[in-house]
């Protein structure tokens, strides 16, 4: 039983995504980025190992509600902020809104800036399915 435990952790561990130090509402901490999906979990130098999650709705939108372990980075702040969240150029980001509109605004512009790895994962209840898939959950 704690063999699967340390390992359950270590690979939580493994794959965090976003920096710890990002940008979140009002000054505060950004959440912690959500695990990849099983798929980008074996490593290659074309498939980046982890996905960070960030939510680019205003902060009402945020405070609502909001995908478990995103970084919160308001659209308007986008383009300006996205070096504190994610400075690493490779790795795979997914970025989501209300319906899919600003974050593929979003994704525009991490490509525009050099970003490998992105995906607009819609939508809050799109993003929420598809990240509630790569950690396994139901």
């Amino acid at each position: 039983m704690r063999l699967p435990l340390r390992l359950g952790m270590l690979a939580l561990v493994a794959f965090v995504g976003c920096s710890p130090g990002g940008a979140g509402s009002g000054g505060q901490p950004a959440a912690q980025a959500t695990p990849a999906p099983a798929a980008a979990t074996s490593a290659t130098p074309a498939q980046p190992a982890r996905l960070c999650v960030i939510d680019v709705r205003t902060d009402e939108e945020w405070a609502e509600d909001h995908v478990a372990g995103a970084v919160h980075l308001p659209l308007d702040q986008f383009r300006e902020k996205i070096g504190t969240v994610a400075s690493d150029k490779q790795a795979a980001i997914g970025v989501y809104c209300a319906s899919g509109m600003r974050s593929g605004r979003a994704a525009k512009i991490l490509k525009e800036l050099g970003y490998a790895h992105v995906e607009n994962l819609g939508g809050l209840d799109d993003a929420k399915q598809k990240t509630s898939k790569a950690q396994g959950t139901p």
